[in-house]
């Protein structure tokens, strides 16, 4: 049921919906618990049942900073179902929290097998990654536009 409300899975029928989940493990992390590591192995997709999740990222600098607070019924750890290359930031559990995980080996089976359901889901990924990309160029832009007043504030201050 909760996989149905994930927008990757929205479109799948309840007999694919249940061959996934037959893939899935339920997994609990106490506050604080390290679930990725960020350039560790991606391994799978998580979709949070209960509680909250962190994801920060290492700077050019060293410092670790927060990228995102993701809670119940968000998801993160998509591309490592589609790709097997290093995670691009750390997860931390930030209170008590459960979570279903799909691991990649395992959807991957399922995808050569069922071509309905590797169809709906790529075209769910394909939207969640345009959506992504909308936020992430409109952030860039308003970035770029900050960076743009401070050097003018910077030349009349001169």
């Amino acid at each position: 049921r909760l996989l149905k409300q994930i927008p990757l899975f929205a479109e799948l029928t309840s007999q694919e919906l249940a061959l996934v989940l037959l893939s899935c493990r339920n997994i609990k992390y106490a506050r604080g618990d390290l679930i990725i590591r960020e350039d560790s192995e991606g391994e799978a997709l998580y979709v949070i049942k209960a509680g909250r999740v962190r994801i920060t990222k290492f700077d050019g600098h060293g410092v670790e900073r927060k990228l995102a607070v993701l809670e119940k019924e968000e998801t993160f750890g998509e591309l490592a179902l589609i790709e097997d290359l290093p995670t691009s930031a750390s997860v931390y559990a930030d209170k008590e929290t459960e979570c279903i995980r799909l691991a990649r080996l395992e959807f991957k089976n399922i995808l050569k097998s069922h071509e309905n359901i590797e169809r709906k889901f790529y075209k769910a990924f394909t939207h969640m990654l345009a959506e992504r990309l909308r936020k992430s160029n409109d952030n860039l832009t308003f970035c770029q536009e900050m960076g743009d007043l401070l050097l003018e504030s910077t030349e009349v201050t001169d």
